[in-house]
């Protein structure tokens, strides 16, 4: 899957329906837990979840957004 550049995956996972730790494991690549500012990544997110993320990432990131 791509996301922005900045996402977290916490984000991501939410989106996706799967716990953190899932998504943590998939992407260790990320040491920081979010994807590289600027640019559009490829990130991994256990097989079965792509629709869900799909439908479910711009509302989860938006509300991600605006939490304080």
């Amino acid at each position: 899957m791509r996301a922005p550049g900045g996402t977290s995956l916490h984000v991501i996972a939410r989106a996706s329906g799967v716990s953190a730790r899932d998504v943590f494991e998939l992407n260790q690549h990320y040491v920081r837990g979010v994807t590289p500012p600027g640019r559009p990544s490829h990130v991994r997110i256990p097989e079965g979840h792509a629709r869900l993320f799909e439908s479910n990432f711009a509302r989860v990131s938006r509300g991600a957004q605006q939490a304080p």
